[in-house]
């Protein structure tokens, strides 16, 4: 009868080398990536103005630096652009987020809400505005003109140390929607 010996041991004499070899491919491959990529540049289209803008006369100003300090802004009517809503306030007001994650309370006007614009979480958009400082006061005209929907969303909106109330809210339609 004919021995069969193994051929386990051949198998595990290359194991070494191979496992060797693909470290290095690998590495090499790596290498020959990083130096044969190019850089690739983002480029930043800013259109000229819309209908917006001139409509309402709103100062255009980045997200950025309005995120970064919006009480310096107290009084002024600006435009903002890409504003995103994160959760609605009641019947006329929704929080956004600023770029440093904090959030930050719009009011829509009484000439948008009287026109019917009904926001939803996600919308997004330009809009234009006054930014205004929050005081007792406007929180009670707020309540009194049927903003909140209970006492809940009052004292969420008493969070807020300043607000911008929108005059105009362009709202994005989604590609294919």
């Amino acid at each position: 009868m004919a021995l069969m010996s193994s051929r386990r041991g051949a198998a595990e004499s290359m194991a070494l080398p191979l496992m060797i070899l693909s470290f290095v491919a690998i590495g090499g491959f790596m290498f020959w990536l990083s130096r044969a990529a190019e850089p690739t540049q983002v480029a930043v289209v800013e259109d000229g103005g819309s209908d917006t803008d001139a409509a309402a006369g709103g100062m255009r100003v980045a997200w950025s630096e309005f995120g970064a300090n919006p009480q310096s802004y107290e009084g002024q009517m600006i435009t903002l652009r890409p504003v995103q809503v994160a959760s609605l306030l009641g019947q006329g007001a929704f929080w956004t987020q600023l770029p440093n994650e904090t959030p930050f309370l719009i009011k829509l006007g009484d000439t948008l809400i009287a026109d019917g614009l009904v926001v939803a979480s996600g919308d997004l958009g330009e809009l234009t505005g006054t930014v205004h400082t929050m005081t007792d006061s406007v929180l009670n005209a707020w309540q009194a003109a049927g903003v909140f929907t209970d006492d809940v969303q009052r004292i969420e909106a008493e969070f807020a140390t300043t607000f911008l109330e929108a005059e105009a809210f362009a709202i994005q339609v989604p590609e294919g929607g």
